[in-house]
Order: structure tokens, then C-alpha cells, then sequence
């Protein structure tokens, strides 16, 4: 597997063996084929990837993201644009050591937009029953969702939320920042990145992935003082938070800004004691 590109918060399970690996379902949504026709709705192929990877990790599903699978893909020489064969995700699946694959695809019925997805058990493998999800184009976001809770039922017999419950419970962002984020996400240039990121973080300002990705672009670059007020947006509770504060940490070091760095990097050190967060809280103090 492809280990060495997890989030940092992944770490904490790689700390505490493989024990405890195996007995988490480790999951990875591909890309949607778009069967549109229409070349403006490319973007819908990858949101679906973003929303159902968000909705379907829980403490027991580590579901895998756009890092992961970019790695593999290359390690594999897979081109990242292509809607792979069946034969090519079960050797993606096997390379990230993943149990369960979700493909799908997306088109056009009666002036709906109509979304299949299918469960992939690795543990086999077998192809579980086929999940479907239509709606308006501007109802989006509770069409992945709806989609999503779909899977949850299936996985979990025992999940006790209707569908309206799950879609409230699991609120995403604004449509129109959700599809500037993703945009932002495929392109291929940095002036459009970022400005498909900043008009994301615009649009609605809870909304938090297009702030972290924006900081690590800025920290990549090594803008540090405009890298930090963007991982400083994320809040406890938000996916990347983790993550955030370590190179928040490390932005406030470069910086000299000492004691910020310490704070930043102590909220990684309680959950995650690894030499490295040790060592650079140690320079920090």
C-alpha cells in the first residue's frame, strides 16, 4: 500500500500496528464516468469522489482520498483522467490494500440528472447491488448524500436515520462553493487553482477544504505569512484539522513565531506522538 502519502492523521492508526489496520474497512471512491454528454459537467465526476469519501469514513471506514489514489495511479502508470476497466480497479484496489471500491457514473434522464454507484467487495471480490440517485442539477449535494446514505444502509442494517434525517445530518457546503472547490481541485494551473479555491472559501465560509488546500499551496511555496491565515481557519472537528495545525505549526517556526508554533504543533502532539511533531515542538520551545 501506499502508506507514505496518508493524511498525518492516518498516522495515528499506522502507530499502533497492523493489528489494528486489518480490522478496519478501508475504502476508496474512483472517479464517475460522465455519461452527460457535456463536457461543463466534467467536475460532477470528481465531487462525487469528494462527497462520498466525506460522508462514508466513520472510526470503523477509513475511506482513502485524491492523495492516495493519485499515488497509486502512478505508481501503477495509470493516467489520472482515465475511467479505469474493471480488471485495472481491482489492481488499484489491491495496491492501496483497499476492501471496498465505489465506482459509478452519471447522466442525463428526463431532465434529471440520474447517478448509479457500485459497491466493489474486495473480499472476494464480488460486485454488490447497484445503488441509484436522481434529482435536479441544483440539488446536488443531497443527491450525493441521499447516494451516500444508500451505501450506509446497505453496510450498516442497523442504521437507524431515514434518508431526510441523514441529508440534514450531513449538510454540506453550498453547491456553487462546492463546484468552485472541486474545480479548483482538477486544474492544472496555479492562478486558476487558487481562484477557483478563494471564490470556494467565499461562497461559504464554513465551508473549510478550499482554506486548507490554499494554505498548503502557499506553504508549498514557502509563502509562509499567507499560508498561515488560511490553515488557521480550520476548526476542531473539521477532516484536515489534524493536519492543518502541523504545518501551521511548521509555518510558525520558519517564521520565528515560536510560541504559535508550540500551540499548533501540541495539538498534534497529544494525538499523535511522533518523533518528527516531537522534535520540531522541541526547536518550537
Amino acid at each position: 500500500m501506499t502508506r507514505k502519502t496518508l493524511p498525518i492523521a492516518v498516522l495515528l492508526i499506522l502507530l499502533q500496528g497492523v493489528n489494528l489496520w486489518a480490522q478496519l474497512d478501508v475504502g476508496i471512491v474512483l472517479p464517475f464516468e460522465n455519461n452527460t454528454r457535456d463536457p461543463n459537467l466534467e467536475w460532477i465526476s470528481e465531487g462525487f469522489v469528494e462527497s462520498l469519501t466525506s460522508n462514508l469514513a466513520s472510526p470503523r471506514v477509513l475511506m482513502l482520498g485524491r492523495r492516495e489514489r493519485a499515488a497509486a495511479f502512478d505508481t501503477l502508470g495509470i493516467p489520472h483522467a482515465n475511467i479505469l476497466s474493471l480488471a485495472t480497479v481491482y489492481t488499484v484496489a489491491k495496491e492501496l490494500d483497499a476492501t471496498r471500491v465505489i465506482i459509478g457514473s452519471y447522466e442525463y434522464k428526463d431532465g434529471a440528472l440520474v447517478a448509479d454507484a457500485q459497491l466493489l467487495e474486495m473480499d472476494g471480490p464480488r460486485v454488490a447491488e447497484k445503488f441509484t440517485e436522481s434529482g435536479a442539477l441544483k440539488d446536488l449535494m443531497e443527491l450525493q448524500t441521499g447516494l451516500a446514505w444508500q451505501i450506509q444502509s446497505y453496510l450498516r442494517p442497523n442504521l437507524t436515520l431515514s434518508k431526510i434525517e441523514y441529508i440534514k445530518e450531513q449538510k454540506g457546503p453550498r453547491l456553487e462553493a462546492f463546484e468552485n472547490y472541486i474545480r479548483g481541485l482538477l486544474s492544472t494551473e496555479r492562478a486558476p487553482q487558487i481562484r477557483y479555491l478563494r471564490e470556494a472559501q467565499r461562497l461559504d465560509a464554513r465551508y473549510t477544504k478550499p482554506a486548507f488546500d490554499l494554505g498548503m499551496i502557499y506553504f508549498q511555496d514557502e509563502d509562509y505569512p499567507t499560508s498561515v491565515p488560511w490553515l488557521s481557519k480550520l476548526q476542531r472537528g473539521d477532516e484536515d484539522y489534524l493536519e492543518a495545525n502541523y504545518f501551521l505549526g511548521l509555518a510558525y517556526l520558519k517564521l520565528g513565531q515560536y510560541e504559535r508554533s508550540a500551540a499548533a504543533l501540541r495539538v498534534i502532539a497529544q494525538r499523535l506522538p511522533l518523533n518528527e511533531v516531537q522534535n520540531n515542538l522541541g526547536i518550537a520551545l
